[in-house]
């Protein structure tokens, strides 16, 4: 196998962060094109600094703790305490898990390494 052939792989495959865990087929369920894809993102997450603007909501210390979640396998354990129906159907924003970036990203780079497409989330500041 080539140095492409095994960069793909890796980035086609889960990492400690990325492992969907007992949740991974719910990722088999999801639709195939991108927006579509971003729209179920946005539909189970709420970004926890712009939930009192955009929502006029107000998070509790213990709802935007939920932005220190790492692991996808824990976001989607926290998801689904805070609503059962599967990923594609959109939650009130205040049954959405409330986040930071690096969770739409991460979650959107699961959802992509799932269907095969190499993917991996870069969250930070870069030079």
């Amino acid at each position: 196998m080539s140095a492409v052939e095994n960069l793909k792989e890796y980035y086609q495959g889960h990492g400690p962060m990325t492992a969907p865990g007992t949740h991974a087929a719910e990722f088999n369920k999801l639709p195939t094109n991108l927006a579509a894809l971003c729209e179920v993102v946005q539909g189970v997450l709420i970004h926890r600094d712009m939930a009192p603007f955009l929502y006029n909501l107000n998070l509790s210390k213990e709802q935007r703790d939920d932005g220190n979640i790492r692991p996808l396998a824990q976001m989607m354990s926290r998801i689904y305490a805070l609503d059962s129906h599967p990923l594609t159907k959109p939650r009130e924003p205040g049954r959405r898990l409330p986040s930071v970036c690096r969770h739409f990203s991460l979650m959107l780079a699961v959802m992509l390494q799932t269907q095969g497409i190499p993917a991996r989330s870069r969250c930070g500041f870069g030079a």
